[in-house]
C-alpha cells in the first residue's frame, strides 16, 4: 500500500526490478508514500541485460540524475532518451524528503509486430 522504502539503517539502498526477459523501457513515473510525507527527490537508474554487468543511464555521456517528486502525492514522469533495453533495472535514491519512500511505475514499448 505504501510502496517501497529501505531499512532505516541502509544508506546505500536501491529497488531492483527483474523482468524475466529483455524489455524496452521508455519512462518511469514516481510518487511518494501514501500515508506519510516521505518521497524521493532525486534518483539514478542502472540497468542490466544479464543481471551481472550493470550500466548507469547516461545523458550526454554522464550518469543522469533524475528529478523526482516535490511532494508525496503528485506523480512525476521521466523519460529515458534513448529508451533502455534491460532484463533488470535498479532505482537508486540520491536525495529524499524525510525518508526514502516511493511508489513507481515503468512504461515499456510493446512490440506488436507488423502485418504484411
Amino acid at each position: 500500500k505504501n510502496g517501497w522504502c529501505p531499512k532505516k539503517s541502509d544508506q546505500d539502498s536501491w529497488l531492483q526490478v527483474t523482468f524475466g526477459d529483455l524489455q524496452t523501457i521508455y519512462a518511469i513515473e514516481t510518487l511518494g508514500s501514501v500515508d506519510y510525507d516521505e518521497y524521493v527527490k532525486m534518483y539514478r537508474i542502472s540497468y542490466s541485460s544479464d543481471g551481472s554487468e550493470w550500466n548507469w543511464f547516461n545523458a550526454d555521456g554522464e550518469t543522469h540524475t533524475f528529478t523526482g517528486n516535490v511532494d508525496r502525492l503528485l506523480a512525476v514522469r521521466n523519460y529515458f532518451e534513448p529508451p533502455v533495453e534491460a532484463g533488470w533495472l535498479k532505482i537508486h535514491p540520491i536525495e529524499c524528503h524525510d525518508y526514502c519512500s516511493m511508489r513507481w511505475e515503468l512504461y515499456k514499448c510493446l512490440n506488436l509486430g507488423t502485418s504484411g
